[in-house]
């Protein structure tokens, strides 16, 4: 049960830095991105529909290397997919970090929109990695008396996340007064530290889960 209830805190933190990034990531796309793709102008409001395409064209290709696995007598351990969906979602902010840093004159100091695209890729691989875990896992290691609350817990969680994220999200925000230029690297430093924040975590619970297994 003990176990249960650390994984998820630490989704928590997932669910902050997944809910983070639409309020972040729309005005940084809205002024700071260069919304042309394959020869469409595209709104900022169409990149929003980039996620629920990967998470249903994703969501086949899982569903099918999941069932492989059972089918083999494997099991991906849940904590394993817990640290994933972090250090995924981490690179997703590096990625935009590192753009958002290099973004040159020669651009406008724009970034290109198929980073976001690759962005919103990596964030739904995340996502796909917890999201479903974390109903499943409770129903598999839950004591049955305790499996009602801790389901109310794991939805508790995502809250938490999503109110945790606007908290966040404001206190990194970047007036919309400054040039591209000048906003560019306050975008970087606040991916960035989103970024570090998902990464730093990640890889504490790969060593949790390697000490656990070496004992």
């Amino acid at each position: 049960m003990f176990f249960l209830v650390g994984l998820i805190l630490i989704s928590i933190c997932f669910w902050l830095l997944y809910m983070t990034s639409p309020s972040l990531l729309t005005e940084f796309i809205s002024t700071n991105v260069n919304r042309h793709l394959l020869g469409i102008d595209l709104p900022t409001s169409a990149f929003w529909g980039f996620g629920p395409f990967f998470i249903i064209t994703l969501g086949i290709v899982y569903t099918w290397f999941w069932k492989k696995l059972s089918d083999h007598q494997k099991e991906f351990p849940d904590m394993l997919k817990f640290g994933l969906a972090l250090l995924l979602i981490g690179l997703a902010y590096w990625l935009l970090s590192h753009t958002a840093r290099t973004a040159y004159a020669s651009t406008l100091y724009q970034v290109s929109g198929y980073w976001i695209v690759i962005s919103y890729f990596l964030q739904t691989c995340g996502e796909l990695m917890i999201g479903p875990a974390g109903f499943a896992m409770i129903g598999k290691y839950a004591p049955p008396r305790f499996e009602a609350s801790l389901m109310g817990f794991w939805q508790l969680g995502i809250g938490i996340g999503a109110s945790l994220s606007g908290i966040y999200g404001n206190a990194i925000a970047v007036p919309g007064t400054l040039t591209r230029e000048d906003s560019n690297p306050l975008y970087a430093n606040g991916f960035w530290h989103l970024g570090a924040l998902a990464i730093g975590l990640g890889v504490i619970v790969f060593l949790i889960f390697g000490l656990s297994r070496a004992r």
